[in-house]
Parts: C-alpha cells; structure tokens; sequence
C-alpha cells in the first residue's frame, strides 16, 4: 500500500500537522459513485471502535504537552467505553485523583459535534491546534507528556538540551521506539517513508534528534524526510532569538545530517507576495502556508496512478541527486482555482499574474564584511496543481500527453531549463541551472537525467472553513486554488549554513562548538561548486 509513517513533535509542528490532517479527510469521497483520486491507505490506518465498527484514523503519532493538546482527549468517542475512568484509580487507595479545570469547548468543535455550520474561525479565536482540529485519532496516536516530567529543576523548554534530558527521562519508564512508534510500522504492508513534522528552534530540537536517532539504528534504509518548523516570530527579543538560531544550528547539524532530506520552514516569510495575508502571523496562520507547501508536494506520493502511470513514492521524488545535500529550499506560489481566477477571455487581471513566490526558507542577519553571491541552483523539483497551471510556470513548455495523464515531466525540465527563474525572490539575487558534472556525488536516479523535474496533478487544493483567509486579491476568499511548490537546492544554502555557523559559534560551548561547526561546515561545502571555491579564496 506504499505507506507514509508520520511522526509529530512539538506545538507548531502540531498546527501544521493539524492543518495537513484535515486536507486529508476533506479528499474522501462518500458517494456511491464518487471516486477519490487519492490512496487515503498512504496515511491513514484501520482500526476498530470500541463498539466493534471499522474506523480509519490518521497514520500519525503526536507528541506535544498535555496543556498544548487544548479539549483534545486521549479517548475520543469512537474509542470511549462506559466504565468510568476513575474506576480503577479510586479503588487503590494509595492513588491520588486531581483533576484539573476543565477547558471549556471552542465553538467550532461544537458546531463540528452538533452538524452545524462551523463559526468563521480567527486568530483571537484560536487558542490551541486541537480548537480547528476536524478529525478523529487512535488513542495508540496521542502520546501526551506532562510538564512535571521535565524534572523539577526545570523550568522552561528553550533548549535543545532540555529535549534531550526529556527524552532520556521517558525513557527510564518506556522505550518510545518500540512502544510508541513500532506499532504504526509494523501495521505498513510496504512503508515508502517516515515524514517528520518536529520544532527546530525550541527544547523539542534535542527531543527529536535523539528520536531520530534510534530510528536510524532500527530503519536504517528508510526514507525519512523531515519538515522543519520554525516557531519564534523574527521580531523578538534578542535572546530569544539567539536562542532559537542556537536550536536551529544543532537541529541542522544533527537532525540534517541524519534526515535523508530536511526542509526547513519559517514562520514569518522575511517578504510575502502582495497577495498573501499571514494577518498577526499566529502559528494557525503561518502553518497553513506551510502547510500549502508540504500538501502539494506530497501529493504524487498518495495519488491513484493508472497503469499508464508510474509510481511515485518519497524516496525517488525527494532523494536530493547528491546525497550530502540534505538541506532544500521551499517555496510555494498560488491563486484562485479555475473559475475563481476572475478570468476575462482566459486572461488573468494583471493584480494576479504571474502571482509571487513566497519563500519559506529562513534568513538570517547578514554578517559584517559579507558580500551577496549570485546563486546557482543544483537541482529543483516543482509540484503543480489546479488549472491554469502555465499562470503559474509560465515558461512550462506543454507536453502533447499533458492532458492524458496525471502526472508528467515536462519538456522544459527534461531539457534542463530551470523554470521561473525570479522563484526565489529571498535571499537570493539569481539562478542557473546545470547538469551533472565529472566528479559530481549524483544519486543513480539521476545520474543519466538533468537535475530538474516538474510535476502536475489536476487536483485542486481546497481551503477548508479550518483554513485561514490567506488571499487578499479578492473580496470572497476562493473555496479552492491551483498552487505550485517548489523545492530546490543551491549554493545560496551553502552560504546560509555558513552564516548561522559564523553566528552561533561564540554562543556554543567547546564541546558543541567542535561538534556542531564542523557539521554546518561540511554541510556548506556540499553545496559549493567552483565558482564558490574560488571567491571564498579570493576573500
């Protein structure tokens, strides 16, 4: 069945994955003689109620503190039974019940229990990710952690090395691999991958780096690809910030190196197309863009494919051509679906074409004495899907079976001509695109191929009620749009990894510093190519 294991962990990587799990559910079909263009056995799992019916719930397992789960209950009504909870607690009298107040309901999960029209949700209104959460989850899925388990020496959950302390500590009473995780693998028939949705810049960066780490020992040959969420806002205090690049440096060195790719995304975008409205830039709202992204790129790997189509599954579709280039830039760029444009004679009105490309990979200050470098890109990979897409890469050359089939390469791309060459606007200044060269790490999948591909899907993406009002190019927010994603490797990363070295080097102790620097160093040289080599000698 090819399917995908997801793995979250952290608050901001719980809205994104909250947000990824309604899209989800919303590509079921009910009708008799309606059929989902997608595989939903890709990431969901079935299972039994407790009243003996079949359900199928979320291929996850989320990790995150009890107090950030919000009303969002362990056992949910598919799984409740009728003996109280308490029973056996209270009939142990060495057993102290406390209960804490309860969290009154949010409206939308009310309107969602009664069949109701759900009240339009907003950032005051959204207080925790389970509040726009539509779907339900096996118990086997929630793993709550309480806060008392930090240790009581503890405070707070800034640092990598808190997450790490935590996950030594759960680990004295379970092993999380095999209690935890290994039930959700060994119910795959033929897992294609594990995906990560982890925080990057807090406690959970240690957390998930030890995670990861047992499993590289127990699936070593398994694709696991890792969505890097990002949750400080850029604009706070200065030791806030220090202490998230702190966690993002570790994460990279670590988490990077051990991930077979990993995708870093920013919460707050340095610049945002005209058209886009993040709002005050809550974590509901910034995830949803980056849950934009991540949607439609999955979306070749959980699709029905026809015989006259090829599989696509995580590893050949995300495995980077040179495999010490983990570290890939996102971007994701869309507008109104079909009819929706306000499209006059096929024309788009000028305020939307060709629309922007918001780049979700972060930047950092640049350092004194440092030049920007023009920026050659080694590989991109684009996503496509809705109509209109040559609105969207307008130098997409049509295929003659562009029609025909669901998913296809597209002649541009097979020639080696990088697409939309104005993509990433931040922080990068311009692009080239190249083949293989003599010497090169290339991956066998491409070894014979150029190192750009593109990919189209007429499947639409649908803005769910649970979804932010994104666009502000229109009056009414458009119920579906036609979307490009866009992930591409390229030297500007190399000066990146480099830049977060150089600013988090004087803050690391010794031992991390000769740890950490040496792997954001040999990170960054997997990215340089000549010319590279030849400017930092001419510095």
């Amino acid at each position: 069945m090819h399917e995908i294991v997801t793995l979250q962990i952290g608050e901001a990587a719980n809205y994104l994955g909250t947000h990824f799990w309604n899209l989800q559910e919303s590509y079921f079909t009910y009708g008799a003689h309606e059929d989902s263009p997608i595989n939903h056995d890709v990431h969901f799992r079935p299972g039994v109620a407790s009243d003996g019916s079949e359900t199928f719930t979320p291929r996850t397992l989320i990790y995150d503190f009890k107090s950030q789960f919000g009303t969002l209950r362990r056992i949910n009504e598919l799984y409740e039974i009728d003996a109280d909870p308490d029973a056996e607690a209270l009939s142990n009298p060495a057993t102290t019940v406390r209960r804490q107040p309860p969290i009154p309901p949010h409206d939308y999960q009310h309107a969602l229990n009664e069949g109701t029209q759900p009240p339009q949700l907003t950032s005051e209104t959204v207080r925790y990710w389970s509040d726009f959460n539509r779907v339900y989850y096996n118990p086997k899925s929630i793993a709550q952690i309480h806060r008392e388990e930090l240790g009581s020496q503890q405070t707070s959950f800034s640092a990598s090395q808190h997450g790490e302390e935590l996950f030594s500590q759960l680990g004295r009473s379970k092993d999380l691999l095999d209690d935890d995780f290994r039930p959700l693998i060994e119910e795959c028939n033929r897992m294609q991958g594990i995906q990560i949705l982890a925080n990057v810049d807090d406690g959970w960066t240690g957390f998930t780096s030890r995670y990861l780490e047992d499993l590289r020992d127990e699936y070593g040959k398994s694709f696991i690809l890792v969505w890097a969420v990002n949750s400080h806002k850029p604009n706070g205090p200065l030791a806030q910030r220090r202490n998230a690049a702190l966690n993002e440096a570790h994460s990279v060195a670590t988490i990077g190196f051990q991930a077979d790719l990993y995708l870093p995304l920013v919460r707050s975008p340095s610049k945002l197309p005209s058209y886009v409205d993040l709002g005050q830039g809550t974590l509901w709202q910034a995830s949803a863009l980056q849950c934009c992204a991540m949607d439609t790129f999955l979306l070749p790997t959980k699709t029905r494919h026809t015989s006259t189509s090829s599989s696509v599954s995580l590893d050949n579709l995300f495995r980077p051509p040179d495999e010490r280039q983990r570290l890939a830039n996102v971007e994701v760029r869309f507008q109104p679906h079909g009819s929706e444009t306000g499209m006059t004679n096929g024309v788009i009105p000028s305020k939307t074409y060709p629309p922007e490309s918001c780049n979700l990979f972060p930047s950092l200050p640049r350092v004194l004495g440092q030049r920007e470098r023009p920026v050659e890109v080694l590989h991109q990979l684009d996503v496509l899907r809705g109509s209109h897409l040559e609105e969207l890469m307008p130098e997409m050359t049509q295929p003659s079976n562009y029609r025909s089939r669901r998913y296809v390469r597209s002649h541009a791309c097979l020639l080696g001509i990088i697409v939309d060459l104005s993509a990433c606007t931040n922080p990068y200044s311009h692009h080239v695109v190249r083949r293989p060269r003599e010497g090169d790490k290339v991956h066998e999948n491409y070894a014979d191929s150029t190192l750009a591909q593109s990919l189209t899907s007429d499947l639409a993406f649908p803005a769910l009620d649970s979804f932010p009002p994104l666009y502000q190019a229109s009056t009414n927010q458009p119920r579906k749009f036609s979307m490009r994603a866009t992930m591409s490797t390229n030297t500007g990363i190399s000066h990146w990894v480099r830049q977060l070295e150089a600013v988090t080097r004087p803050h690391f102790s010794r031992e991390e510093r000769e740890a950490i620097a040496d792997e954001l160093q040999l990170m960054a040289e997997a990215y340089q190519t000549d010319s590279d080599s030849n400017d930092d000698s001419d510095e």
